[in-house]
């Protein structure tokens, strides 16, 4: 039997800081917009949407569709 021994180490930085970091260099790619905004669009708007992103599905209904969005 050989007894071996070996040191690990893990990341310094807390993963919400990584998280934080992340989403800042990534933010002008992302469509961040109030809910407000969705609960107001239209039918048709929100089917159009949901087109573009692959998601629509003609047996839901407008919430459940708005809440994908």
């Amino acid at each position: 039997m050989k007894t071996t021994t070996f040191t690990v180490q893990g990341r310094k930085q807390p993963l919400e800081e990584i998280r934080k970091k992340t989403l800042e260099i990534h933010e002008k790619y992302m469509k961040v917009k109030a809910d407000k905004y969705y609960t107001e669009m239209p039918r048709e708007e929100v089917i159009n949407q949901l087109k573009n992103l692959h998601e629509y599905n003609p047996e839901d209904v407008v919430t459940k569709m708005k809440k994908k969005l």
